[in-house]
Parts: C-alpha cells; sequence; structure tokens
C-alpha cells in the first residue's frame, strides 16, 4: 500500500497483535513492578538501573518490542501481551536515549492513551531571573556610552548631535537621488518616468475607472498618451482583441512592450526596447464597455 494513511492504520491494527506496544510509546512503570518475575530474576546492578531510570523524570519510551518464542516461530509474527519482550529507554529529547533496557510488558503501561503527546520533563526546564516589571530610566551623564575621553585623561561628555541638526543627511539623501535620475540609458526607465506613466493612464481612465467600447479603443487611448510623453508602444499583434467585444465577459491580461520615441529624422530607425519594464495591460467585459487598469511594471 503506498498510501500514507494505509500505512498508519497498519501500524493502529498491528498493535494489538503484537503485545499491544509500538515503539515510540510513551509508558510508565506499574506500581508492582518490583514484584513480578523479570524483576526478581535481574541481578541487583540491572534492577538499580531500571529503578534509577523509572525515578528518572524523563518520559520513557519504547524502543523494540521483540517475541519470546522469536526462535520457535519465526514465520508468525503475532504475539500475545505476556510473550511481548519490550526495550524502554529515557528520552532526552532531539533523538537521544538513556538507559535503554529490556522489560516484560507486566511492569509497564501506557502513559496515557487518550494524549499521545509527552509532556515536557521538569528537569528540562531552567530557571529564568528575567524581570518584565518595567522600570522608569534614568539618564546618567556618567554613563560611559555618553563620555569621551578626548586625550587629557578626563571623561567629558560626547557630543551626539550632528552638524546642521541634520540637515547633512537630507542634502545627502538630495544629491544621490539626482545622480539616480540623472543616470540616462535608453532602454531602461527611471521611477519618476514609471510615475508619470501610471499618471497620464489615469488621466484618460485607464485605471480602472473609465470604460471603452472596444479594447482596441483602450490601446489607442495607451499609445497617444505614451507618445505625448516620449514612448512608441510596440506593435500589438494579439488576435483575441479584435474579439473581445464579442464575446460577453472576456478578460485577459497582457504584458506590452515599449520604447522611447526615436529623436533621429529616420522615420523607420527606433530606440532600443525598454528593459527594465513593460506595460501591463488588464481589460475586462463588465457589461457596459471594458474596464481597464493599466501601469508601467
Amino acid at each position: 500500500m503506498g498510501k500514507k494513511f494505509d500505512k498508519i492504520f497498519e501500524a493502529v491494527v498491528s498493535r494489538y497483535q503484537v503485545g499491544g506496544y509500538l515503539p515510540g510509546d510513551i509508558v510508565k512503570f506499574r506500581p508492582s513492578y518490583k514484584s513480578t518475575a523479570c524483576y526478581k530474576a535481574m541481578h541487583s546492578i540491572m534492577q538499580k538501573e531500571l529503578d534509577e531510570l523509572a525515578k528518572s523524570g524523563l518520559n520513557i519510551k519504547v524502543t523494540q518490542v521483540g517475541d519470546k518464542l522469536a526462535n520457535q516461530s519465526m514465520a508468525n509474527q503475532h504475539k500475545t501481551a505476556d510473550q511481548a519482550v519490550i526495550t524502554i529507554a529515557g528520552d532526552q529529547g532531539g533523538g537521544r536515549y538513556y538507559g535503554a533496557i529490556t522489560v516484560s510488558a507486566d511492569m509497564i503501561d501506557i502513559e496515557d492513551a487518550s494524549d499521545p503527546t509527552p509532556n515536557i520533563p521538569d528537569q528540562f526546564y531552567r530557571d529564568d531571573d528575567t524581570n518584565f516589571k518595567p522600570v522608569e530610566w534614568k539618564s546618567d551623564a556618567q554613563n560611559i556610552t555618553r563620555v569621551t575621553d578626548k586625550g587629557n585623561g578626563k571623561n567629558t561628555p560626547t557630543d551626539l548631535k550632528l552638524a546642521g541638526e541634520g540637515t547633512r543627511l537630507k542634502r545627502d539623501n538630495d544629491n544621490l537621488s539626482a545622480l539616480y535620475e540623472n543616470t540616462y540609458r535608453s532602454d531602461m526607465i527611471t521611477p519618476k518616468e514609471r510615475r508619470k506613466i501610471s499618471s497620464v493612464f489615469t488621466h484618460v481612465g485607464l485605471d480602472g475607472n473609465g470604460r471603452f467600447e472596444t479594447v482596441g479603443k483602450a490601446i489607442s487611448a495607451a499609445t497617444q498618451v505614451l507618445s505625448d510623453i516620449g514612448f512608441d508602444l510596440d506593435m500589438v499583434s494579439d488576435h483575441k482583441l479584435a474579439q473581445a467585444h464579442h464575446n460577453p465577459g472576456s478578460k485577459d491580461s497582457l504584458l506590452l512592450s515599449y520604447r522611447r520615441t526615436s529623436a533621429g529624422a529616420d522615420p523607420f530607425s527606433e530606440e532600443e526596447q525598454i528593459d527594465n519594464s513593460r506595460i501591463s495591460f488588464n481589460y475586462t467585459d463588465v457589461g457596459n464597455g471594458f474596464e481597464v487598469v493599466a501601469y508601467a511594471s
């Protein structure tokens, strides 16, 4: 069976065919475990190890389930509870086990069949002296972070103010912005140009607020306003656009390429296609015309 659910189901069903325990079960010692035949048969050192495991406070897990009659009936994997041989160990977390020892089924019991999630042992908790009670902050002029030794062996108050109350930072930012805007590449648009395109699209209703009789008229509007600000929209050859107004409820999204208007006298020359942006053109037939949302990506 290839499905995970089947494997889980088979494991649950097999529990009652292999003595009632499966590897990974959280178990506890029965109060009378010392009176069992298995415990009495252990030598004193083994009994001491078992008692220390019982008192360790760790979650005790089943690590292996065996069978007393395995050599006599190798083909039969079923076993009754009194024939099960169970190896248990203290779970220290992270796959680490402590004090593995083999016991009989009458020495242990399932910890909590209704809640297989183990509790966190008390010994894993650490004392935390963090105080969450708010304390009012008080300024200390002599704090080491607020004074400076300027070479005279004395700590004097540190000047923590910027020259001109921070106007230098604003000027630097303006200069960087101007430098970025003035870096010209014909195949790229600047953030300012991207905002300008969105603005002119909004002006003619290409922001979702206008209605167009056909998609072609919306394309024409986009072409015209782009031309007004120095860009040419590349030819749109999608045949679905011409038929869109014949199909009620039609909608689609397109990415249209564009370029700067050529500054040369040759009408057949053109600039490179804009590399860092496309015109995102999204239209929907809303019944009383086409709603179009267009912007420069």
